[in-house]
This record gives structure tokens, C-alpha cells and sequence, in this order.
């Protein structure tokens, strides 16, 4: 377990919420000012929420950009749901990843870790922004394509017809 200074652990765990929210905005193509200040204060809520057990958060980050994309009537929000799951997944795998080997490489064995603390919300940074850099060059333009897809039917169709129409009735 990783033991941090309460400024260090919520610092974390806030940039931890708020950089996974981000992630999923930047992957659906929903990112402007005026949401990224509600994304801000929606992390603030979802960390000072007390929960006994952390892993809490992520069910809540879920619900969270439901409402919003029902808020908001996004037209895919079964589509985005899923997008969603991925992002928690993929960006708490990555995090835990890079802190657990930061704190074996700088933290572990150290008596006095309120310095050296900070490596650990800085790491999540990076990971963030090296994974956004990612998702804003490969991943949106795929998930933006399939969007597309998904919202006009007539090609599925089409598809489905070609295997189950005899062949002498043409599309």
C-alpha cells in the first residue's frame, strides 16, 4: 500500500478522477471550457464524497457522465457508456502501473516521503498527457468513425442484405 501525505493522496486521487474524465471528453469529442470547469467541480464532489472503500469512485465517474450525456441528449449514449468503460479501464490500469512502479523506484524503504510524495500525482500527469496526445491523434478519429456509422443505418442494412436476400432481388 502507498502511504502519501493527505495533500498528496487527494491531489491524486482528484487529478486521478478529473485527467479519467478528460480522457473519456477528449475520445467522445464533448470538450469545451464550460465543461471542463463542470468536470472540475464534479471530481471535486465525487472525491469529498467519504467512502470507505475507494474503488467507489469509479461506479460514481460512470454515473456521472450518464447524466451528463442524457443532460445534454447525446444521440449514442449506450455507445458512450461503453467508450466510458473502456476509458476507467484502460486509465486506472496505466495509473496504477506508474505509481506502482514509482513508488518502488523513489518511495519505497524512504522514512520521509512529504517531498518525494508529489512524484506520484505528477506521474499520473504525464501518463495523462502522453495518453491524450494518443487518443487525440489515433483513437477519437476511429471512434468519431464509427460513431458515424452507428447513426446511419443504411449501410448495416445494406450489409445484412447482401447475405440474406436471394440473388435475384437487388439492393
Amino acid at each position: 500500500m502507498i502511504d502519501l501525505t493527505l495533500p498528496q493522496a487527494f491531489v491524486s486521487d482528484f487529478l486521478n478522477v478529473f485527467e479519467l474524465i478528460i480522457i473519456y471528453r477528449l475520445v467522445t469529442g464533448y470538450l469545451n471550457r464550460k465543461i471542463i470547469l463542470v468536470d472540475f467541480l464534479a471530481s471535486l464532489v465525487i472525491i469529498c464524497v467519504p467512502f470507505l472503500e475507494g474503488s467507489l469512485e469509479f461506479p460514481l465517474i460512470m454515473i456521472y457522465l450518464w447524466l451528463f450525456d442524457r443532460k445534454h441528449d447525446r444521440p449514442q449514449i449506450i455507445h458512450n457508456n461503453i467508450i466510458a468503460m473502456c476509458t476507467i479501464i484502460v486509465m486506472i490500469s496505466l495509473t496504477d502501473l506508474g505509481d506502482h512502479y514509482m513508488y518502488e523506484i523513489f518511495l519505497e524503504g524512504r522514512k520521509n516521503i512529504s517531498l518525494l510524495g508529489w512524484i506520484l500525482p505528477i506521474t499520473d500527469l504525464i501518463i495523462t498527457v502522453i495518453l491524450g496526445i494518443l487518443v487525440i491523434l489515433f483513437i477519437a478519429p476511429k471512434v468519431r468513425e464509427v460513431s458515424i456509422q452507428i447513426l446511419n443505418p443504411v449501410p448495416l442494412w445494406k450489409l445484412v442484405g447482401v447475405f440474406f436476400i436471394s440473388p435475384e432481388m437487388s439492393i
